[in-house]
């Protein structure tokens, strides 16, 4: 289990959990816009398994006035990181931050 591998499972998971993360401030998003790919990574070096903080960058649908409208959103907050099989599975364990660009 190596870091970009768990960049890589913060990002599928937050796509594949998408409508049941809590951001904070009470932000409600739509969806994830496609045209841009949500990147993640663990902030500080990755140790095994344990709590990390990590950052990233996703482009969100937020409504606005009865439109959807789509834009870049700095990302952050805590996930725990365990092994099954020889691959990483994360669960967000805090409220995710998110600051538009």
């Amino acid at each position: 289990m190596k870091q970009p591998d768990v960049n890589t499972a913060i990002a599928e998971t937050f796509c594949k959990q998408f409508k049941d993360l809590k951001f904070g401030r009470d932000l409600e998003f739509v969806e994830i816009d496609r045209s841009m790919p949500p990147l993640f990574q663990l902030n500080g070096e990755f140790e095994g398994r344990g709590e990390y903080d990590f950052t990233g960058l996703a482009k969100l649908f937020i409504e606005n006035n009865g439109f959807n409208q789509s834009a870049r959103y700095d990302i952050s907050g805590k996930v725990e990181v365990r092994e099954v099989d020889g691959s990483p599975v994360v669960e967000f364990v805090s409220l995710l931050i998110a600051r538009k660009v």
